[in-house]
């Protein structure tokens, strides 16, 4: 095992950055080394590398996961995205790996005259560890365990159930949280009782408390969330899908600059937007939803006929439509020869420009009475 300065200061010398800004790789590389290299925890090596714990574990488990799989003993060629090494509820896959056959020995007839804390030993866990992951998860392997035990005529030296004492000292505490919505930490506040204490005692006795009360917060939240989106629905119905605030300093900013575009239909937005100082995309969005008929008609210009067209289409097309008005060569070669697509021209002249289609059809009747 190498030592934990030694391998920050390698690892310190090799990611050194030449500008002064560290990328997210550099950030974590001394802590990803060591999360490699040795057998640290993941907050201890946070807490060497002066990270924060979360950031660690999260840039660890998206950008690094086969070392975490790794470490955990995990088949790497599965899915790894799959695979879920902590989960919000429930036995995590790394405690069912570590006590799995613990908890299975539990079952086990072979295992019935050890207690518990025998069966930890033999498995090399922690007594106290253990029964705590029967009672929060398998509660049921408790029960058939004792009654495997009674009718083999086997007598227990531990007492099931809640002790006496601890049930009066957390009476109150659970009451309490039972009834009101308070959190946890409150209740173990208000009563005086450890937290941590108080934790255990409603998991391993009071599960229907525990799963009451988070029924009861998923309601709370889907109701408060309902509510927000509701009000947001009526500021929205209201001020035209922005608050009045922000609807009136906008509307005060842009004021100006739509006052331009009415008047001039000719300007474009991107002109407008620059000779104002407003970023173009912006002003444009803005337009958009406040402006419609300017954002419609944005872009547009007036041809000689009286025609609203596209400007960008009337820069591609303009010098393409003079020539084949003035000439009898097809659409197709003039659109060949101005690196257009012959479709795309041809149907640009016959929505905006009859004109043009007209004086070519003449001259090609004029030759064709020449030539006859």
């Amino acid at each position: 095992m190498k030592d934990k300065a030694d391998i920050k200061v390698k690892i310190n010398s090799e990611s050194a950055s030449a500008t002064g800004h560290e990328s997210v790789e550099e950030k974590y590389a001394t802590a990803v080394f060591m999360y490699e290299r040795t057998d640290m925890q993941l907050r201890q090596i946070a807490e060497e590398c002066g990270l924060s714990a979360r950031a660690f574990s999260r840039y660890m488990s998206r950008c690094r996961r086969e070392l975490v799989l790794r470490r955990y003993g995990l088949d790497e060629e599965q899915n790894p995205d799959a695979l879920h090494i902590k989960s919000t509820r429930g036995q995590s896959l790394i405690s069912m790996r570590k006590y799995g056959e613990a908890i299975a020995a539990c079952s086990d007839l072979a295992y019935a005259e050890y207690e518990v804390s025998q069966i930890a030993a033999l498995f090399g866990l922690n007594p106290s560890a253990l029964l705590s992951q029967l009672h929060y998860h398998f509660p049921h392997v408790i029960e058939e365990r004792e009654r495997l035990r009674r009718s083999l005529g086997i007598r227990t030296r531990r007492r099931s159930g809640q002790r006496t004492l601890s049930r009066e000292t957390y009476r109150r505490a659970v009451l309490l949280y039972r009834d009101t919505d308070m959190t946890l930490r409150q209740v173990a506040r208000i009563c005086a009782v450890p937290l941590g204490g108080l934790s255990l005692n409603l998991r391993f006795y009071h599960q229907d408390i525990v799963e009451m009360k988070r029924a009861r917060r998923r309601e709370m939240l889907a109701a408060r969330r309902a509510a927000l989106s509701e009000k947001k629905r009526q500021s929205a119905s209201e001020s035209g899908r922005r608050s009045p605030r922000y609807l009136k300093r906008t509307a005060e900013k842009y004021a100006e600059a739509i006052g331009v575009l009415r008047s001039a239909p000719e300007a474009s937005t991107s002109e407008v937007a620059e000779a104002f100082g407003f970023n173009a995309d912006i002003f444009r969005e803005y337009l958009k939803k406040h402006a419609p008929e300017i954002a419609e008609r944005n872009g547009m210009t007036r041809l000689d006929d009286g025609r609203l067209v596209k400007r960008s289409s009337h820069r591609k097309y303009a010098a393409a439509v003079r020539e084949y008005a003035t000439s009898s060569d097809s659409a197709r070669t003039i659109a060949r020869r101005h690196g257009l697509v012959a479709n795309s021209f041809y149907g640009y002249m016959t929505r905006s420009c009859p004109d043009a289609l007209e004086s070519h059809n003449r001259l090609i009747s004029k030759e064709s009475i020449m030539d006859a």
